[in-house]
């Protein structure tokens, strides 16, 4: 039995992790560098903590 290609599913909106094609392309706006990369080095758990929660939120 042949398996279907990757091409002809990513269209694909069923089952429970499937992505719809334009609120995939709302998350990234192509005008904001993504390649920006900043380092951060926590002082103590409780700085870490702030900065992950703050990052999971989108905030900075």
């Amino acid at each position: 039995m042949a398996r279907p290609r990757f091409g002809l599913l990513r269209g694909s909106t069923r089952g429970a992790l499937a992505m719809d094609p334009r609120r995939m392309a709302m998350m990234f706006d192509e005008g904001s560098p993504l390649s920006k990369i900043t380092t951060l080095r926590p002082k103590d758990y409780t700085e870490a903590r702030t900065i992950g929660e703050r990052f999971r939120d989108g905030t900075r």
